[in-house]
Formats: structure tokens, C-alpha cells, sequence
């Protein structure tokens, strides 16, 4: 059973790898567009999202120190986190980068 479970927090753990190497990679580009189109919130906008990215990457390096239990809590959590962001946070800047690439941007 050990090994079962093992293997299960290896897996998870190479998953929340993935996840957090994905949302840095994302954060990066979408603070790029951010930037070019001048929006008048970047800064918070990133603070969000270095909060976020050093939640993950904190949950990452701990989770031997977790069971299953709290795997399964992290994953809620950061969906309905990444679900929120997109909803709502990553749409205030929408109009603003509509109007650059109207306007000719990139």
C-alpha cells in the first residue's frame, strides 16, 4: 500500500510541477500584453499573480509533508482560483487590450 501511495504523490507532485510551470509561463505572457496595452491596473493584476505563484510553488515543495486528503483540497482550490482569475480578473483588462490591437498593436 505504501508504494500505491508512493507513487500517487509522485504523480501529483509532478502535476503541481506542470501546473506551476504553466502558470508562470502563461502569467508572463499575459502581463506582457498587459504592459503593451497599457493598463492602468497592471500592477495590482501582478501582485495577484505572484501571490498565486508562490502559493503553488509553496504547496509544491511541502506536499511530501501532506496526505491525499489535502491533494485533493489544493486542486479545488486552484480551481476554482484559476477559474475566478479568468472570469473576472483577467476580463478587466480585456477592453483595454481590444483597443490597442485595434489600434494597430501587436
Amino acid at each position: 500500500m505504501s508504494g500505491d501511495n508512493s507513487l500517487r504523490n509522485w504523480a501529483v507532485r509532478i502535476a503541481l510541477r506542470e501546473c506551476a510551470d504553466y502558470i508562470n509561463t502563461h502569467f508572463a505572457h499575459e502581463e506582457q500584453l498587459m504592459l503593451l496595452c497599457g493598463y492602468k491596473d497592471f500592477d495590482m493584476h501582478k501582485r495577484e499573480h505572484t501571490e498565486f505563484s508562490k502559493l503553488v510553488l509553496e504547496k509544491c515543495t511541502n506536499f511530501d509533508q501532506e496526505d491525499f486528503h489535502f491533494a485533493l483540497k489544493l486542486v479545488k482550490f486552484l480551481y476554482g482560483w484559476i477559474l475566478s482569475h479568468i472570469a473576472h480578473t483577467d476580463r478587466l483588462f480585456v477592453d483595454d487590450l481590444k483597443a490597442y490591437l485595434t489600434m494597430g498593436g501587436v
